[in-house]
């Protein structure tokens, strides 16, 4: 062994952690210790001398702490270096130190600790050739005639009726109304309350959910040209606007007009409209469509089944800062929506704080045993994440959403969100990859258990 060389002892082992005990010899800080001063004294301006002319002694005393800085920077990233090279580590965040805060000299050996979390070291399951059980997709003419309802529906038009209004109709009318004000309150109302409180001349469909508590009951039965005055209404404490919430206000109304929704039959001139030449074959991609939605839904629950099958047959130790991080949101996100839940709750007990603590560990341990056997999969299976893979993903987002798929990708750049995103995508690409590796059995499904 060189007396350059650094010495590295392994001090201590545990779970997806290991201590590493390191010795610089006193002829390695030397060293490096001087050609440091050569750098600093090429590159340093010093008044009164040429660049690279500066004696050693004025450059070791003008810039001490930045040449310590230096010369212990230099020493941590080659012993990390070596020790990631020598012992084919797999670290999961940036090594922690111990003892390096006191001074480093030139000449002096100089002695420090360095603990690094690992990855999990775990033997992989076999996961092709798994077994699993699933429904035979059927296409009932029920959901055919249900689905083909809502194409009908995009087609409805209205005529006005002379008869007594009923539920769905739509009415042109007239109302408004005035609320009951109580000496003390003094309270604004909010923006919505516009179209709640008055409308003219303007139509509106006798449907649920209702704009004024009651009116579908109110309105039924009368026709154009009737008036009604002095009803009173109070909005209900769960109201849509907040503002209304337990109030009441006397309403007037007046109907102008009664029309009656008209919902034509599905033609062969309505199918080509959606890239159909006749109404029959509109029906079959109809089915077509119905059956991939399904079997897409079944395979889903298929890929969750096989995933738990791998899932039982591991039991490995996690690195702990990652588990204690997922631990931590885990907590958050349980308890916000515990309090959504409880609000009106004086509930703060430790037992229910114990209680989301061990929910909280359970998920957040079956979270991460997950993502590295679906990561050691996609390794294992050359899985990447190509390009059209995060196009494709956008484009669904955008559908979605309604935005513009470059608005999308802008701000999924500029949010940092990107490699979350792959990370997620390789992980279902390496989940598909064991569906498709599985024994389907398909378990056959009655039309009669379709309809229940």
């Amino acid at each position: 062994m060189s007396t350059l060389d650094i010495i590295v002892t392994k001090e201590a082992t545990e779970p997806c952690k290991e201590t590493f005990k390191i010795e610089i010899p006193a002829e390695k800080t030397e060293t490096e210790y001087k050609g440091i001063i050569k750098n600093f004294k090429k590159e340093v301006a010093i008044p009164g001398f040429r660049k690279g002319k500066a004696p050693n002694q004025l450059i070791q005393k003008r810039f001490a702490k930045e040449i310590a800085d230096e010369l212990k920077k230099i020493l941590f990233q080659e012993t990390i270096t070596n020790i990631m090279k020598d012992e084919s580590l797999k670290p999961v965040n940036y090594p922690e130190m111990d003892g390096v805060d006191k001074d480093i000299k030139a000449g002096e050996k100089y002695n420090f600790s360095i603990t690094i979390e690992l990855e999990p070291d775990f033997k992989l399951p076999e996961y092709k050739g798994l077994k699993v059980e699933e429904d035979e997709v059927i296409v009932t003419d029920q959901e055919v005639d249900k689905t083909l309802e809502s194409f009908r529906a995009t087609e409805k038009t209205y005529k006005t009726v002379e008869r007594s209004a009923k539920e769905k109709d739509m009415l042109k009318l007239s109302y408004k109304g005035i609320l009951e004000k109580n000496d003390d309150e003094d309270e604004e109302l909010g923006v919505g309350t516009k179209y709640i409180l008055e409308l003219e001349e303007n139509f509106q469909i006798l449907d649920k959910p209702e704009r004024i508590p009651g009116m579908i009951d109110i309105l039924a039965g009368k026709k154009a040209g009737d008036e009604l005055k002095d009803i009173k209404i109070t909005f209900p404490d769960d109201y849509m606007e907040k503002t209304l919430r337990g109030k009441t206000a006397t309403y007037s109304f007046t109907i102008h007009e009664v029309q009656e929704s008209f919902i034509p039959e599905f033609t062969d001139d309505m199918a080509k409209k959606y890239g159909a030449d006749n109404k029959e074959e509109f029906i079959s991609r109809l089915k077509d469509n119905i059956k991939q939605q399904k079997q897409s839904l079944i395979s889903e629950k298929s890929i969750k089944k096989l995933h738990d099958q791998l899932l039982e047959k591991l039991d490995f130790d996690l690195p702990p800062s990652f588990l204690q991080r997922e631990i931590d949101r885990l907590k958050d996100e349980q308890k916000i929506a515990q309090d959504k839940k409880e609000k009106d709750s004086d509930d703060n007990d430790t037992k229910s704080d114990q209680k989301f603590l061990d929910k909280a560990e359970k998920e957040a341990k079956e979270n991460l045993r997950s993502y590295y056997l679906l990561q050691r999969i996609a390794e294992k299976e050359k899985i990447e994440v190509k390009e059209e893979d995060l196009t494709r993903h956008f484009m669904s987002m955008a559908q979605r959403t309604g935005m513009p798929l470059p608005n999308i990708v802008e701000y999924m750049k500029e949010s940092k969100k990107l490699n979350s995103i792959k990370t997620n995508l390789l992980l279902d690409k390496a989940m598909n990859k064991i569906y498709q590796y599985a024994e389907i059995k398909k378990a056959k499904t009655t039309e009669t258990e379709e309809k229940k």
